[in-house]
């Protein structure tokens, strides 16, 4: 297995930061092998292969309980597989928790299966009880 010779550099729009990125040749093997994103410590990277017929999307988005806390989350889902995944982060937090489950139609899944929200073209939202006994309550908007 060869990397390609050089890393690509991604400058992003509007001089937000830059990444760089590997592949090899076949696809396979995706890194980021540095990133610079200003205001953005502790960026977390979720590398997801999209094919022609495998569309991935994005979806950001924001949560709150009756703890009382609040934060954010970005997921990535694919309807064809039936499945998402992503992470969520409280707000004023570094550490974040991985989120993932299941799709039926536009039923949203947790992990251990219980219906949890409802999925419509480009918008997610629910809610479901935490494993402390908190109410959750999320919505969040397509933004790939």
């Amino acid at each position: 297995k060869t990397f390609c010779q050089k890393n690509q550099k991604i400058i992003l729009l509007q001089n937000l930061g830059s990444i760089t990125f590997s592949v090899l040749a076949s696809g396979g093997t995706p890194q980021i092998i540095a990133a610079s994103i200003p205001g953005h410590n502790n960026v977390i990277f979720s590398l997801v292969k999209e094919t022609s017929d495998n569309l991935i999307e994005g979806f950001e988005g924001t949560y709150s309980t009756s703890a009382p806390e609040q934060g954010t989350f970005n997921l990535v889902l694919s309807r064809k597989l039936g499945k998402y995944g992503g992470h969520s982060r409280k707000n004023g937090d570094n550490s974040y928790n991985d989120i993932s489950g299941s799709l039926q139609g536009p039923t949203i899944k947790s992990e251990d299966g219980k219906d949890i929200g409802t999925l419509t073209e480009d918008a997610i939202e629910g809610s479901f009880k935490n494993s402390e006994g908190y109410d959750v309550e999320f919505s969040a908007h397509r933004t790939l």
